[in-house]
């Protein structure tokens, strides 16, 4: 699977080490440095933040989805079970992409 970040791996472990049981529990199966789908949506996305409810902070970045917006955006509460680790894309398009409107004969938008 992908790691998208370097992390040195005994600041890490001394990082996990600290944190409360729930936190440390979520550190040890998904880390900070992999890459991951979330699975309602699809996207690929990086861990930014271990919550002591439980939940992720995570950052949907262009550089691995197709989005409709410029610059990637975090996203609060994520459960867990819902990562799963991935590889990087290799033949998808990814990147930011410019919604445009359309206006037809009749005035309407489409």
């Amino acid at each position: 699977m992908a790691k998208v970040r370097n992390m040195d791996e005994s600041v890490w472990r001394e990082w996990v080490e600290g944190r409360p049981p729930v936190v440390k529990a979520i550190c040890e199966r998904l880390p900070a440095d992999r890459l991951y789908v979330l699975s309602p949506t699809g996207q690929r996305v990086t861990i930014e933040a271990y919550a002591e409810d439980g939940t992720l902070r995570v950052y949907v970045d262009p550089d691995y989805n197709e989005l409709w917006r410029i610059t990637g955006h975090q996203v609060i509460g994520i459960n867990p079970d819902d990562l799963r680790e991935c590889d990087i894309p290799m033949d998808e398009l990814v990147g930011p992409w410019q919604r445009t409107e359309v206006w037809i004969d009749s005035g309407q938008k489409q």
